[in-house]
């Protein structure tokens, strides 16, 4: 089985072959048409914890808009725990130092400040298919499928990709009604927002309908295909 990040990642020659202009369209969102909401965050960082400082700021973020509990421990721990079953973690080096913690509670805040909405699901989940496992997406809200990306970069091709595989999986399933599709780095301050038929026209000849068929069929035939070996 394999996970959504690596399908993102890998398999070029299908997402080249069904999605021939998303790399052109990528260029276009990092050129200006993704909008810069908030400045980037300056604070001194260094790299090895970046993304320690980026799973505990989506959990204290998760914790305050979901479970109102406002208390940076508590969302530290929750991330520990996630972050000690990945390999190079650095977390025995990293400390909660002020740079941290402010970078911390910035990206957190940018977040509320965005996913203002109560009606809100934290990591919506979207069912396997073929070789593909079970996964989860970032956020979901009144229609909408927003994906954090909070590396101190510009969004990237599997970003795009990983978004496609999730409406894909949800075509199959219909768990949610998706109606636009969103980017958001809350270090960069960039986000994209995109209807998901504008965006399925600008990377494809395909419909909709036949570019998630491609991707599910695809999926399934690795699976078919690792059972004959």
């Amino acid at each position: 089985m394999i996970s959504e990040t690596s399908f993102s990642k890998n398999y070029s020659a299908f997402w080249l072959e069904f999605t021939p202009w998303a790399k052109n369209y990528l260029n276009a969102i990092n050129a200006g048409l993704a909008e810069n909401i908030f400045p980037p965050i300056s604070t001194k960082e260094n790299p090895l914890y970046r993304s320690i400082n980026n799973v505990i700021s989506f959990n204290l973020f998760k914790n305050k808009k979901i479970n109102f509990i406002d208390d940076i421990d508590v969302s530290v721990q929750e991330s520990y725990n996630i972050l000690l079953n990945l390999p190079r973690n650095n977390l025995q080096s990293y400390q909660l130092n002020d740079d941290n913690l402010k970078i911390i509670h910035e990206m957190a805040n940018r977040m509320l400040l965005i996913y203002d909405e109560t009606d809100i699901i934290i990591h919506p989940k979207f069912n396997g298919c073929g070789v593909l496992s079970n996964c989860k997406g970032d956020i979901y809200y009144k229609n909408v499928l927003s994906e954090i990306k909070a590396g101190d970069r510009n969004f990237q091709i599997q970003d795009l990709r990983q978004l496609i595989t999730y409406i894909s999986l949800n075509w199959i399933s219909s768990t949610y009604q998706i109606n636009k599709i969103q980017l958001f780095n809350p270090r960069t301050g960039k986000f994209w927002e995109s209807h998901i038929n504008s965006f399925i026209e600008s990377i494809t000849d395909l419909s909709y309908e036949d570019l998630c068929q491609k991707v599910c069929s695809y999926l399934s035939d690795l699976s078919y295909d690792i059972i004959l070996e």
